[in-house]
């Protein structure tokens, strides 16, 4: 995932704060797509089969890269945990290498991001074909 080196303490680089939002918004990014492929399955369209599948592609990216996460944050001792929701921010606690802190994100700039990344992966889906 990165080459940076990994600091034996201390707080998260900001490599790693990237790492902790893509860990967060990839679940939602996930549940959203099966939706929509739950949609796509139960409404008649010529087309479905064909969005369907691009639905599927950008699910098994989303997938491999929050595996690679979740790789990289067992080699960098990274836990994320406990979410709670406050004034339209979500607060996640996480450990990072022993230190304790609280990583917060805007729901609406969430929803940004998740719309950006479907975007950016569905155009590389069809790059691709």
């Amino acid at each position: 995932m990165s080459t940076e080196t990994v600091p034996e303490t201390g707080r998260a680089t900001t490599n790693e704060l990237r790492m902790i939002r893509d860990y967060i918004m990839f679940p939602h990014m996930l549940t959203m797509a099966e939706n929509s492929q739950k949609h796509l399955r139960l409404t008649h369209n010529i087309l479905n089969p064909y969005f369907e599948q691009v639905v599927i592609l950008v699910m098994d990216r989303i997938t491999k890269e929050l595996a690679s996460i979740r790789r990289e944050f067992n080699k960098r001792k990274i836990k994320v945990f406990d979410e709670e929701m406050n004034d339209g921010i979500l607060y996640y606690k996480f450990s990072c290498r022993g230190y304790q802190d609280r990583f917060g994100i805007v729901r609406e700039t969430l929803r940004s991001e998740i719309s950006f990344r479907f975007a950016e992966y569905a155009s590389g889906v069809l790059q691709r074909n």
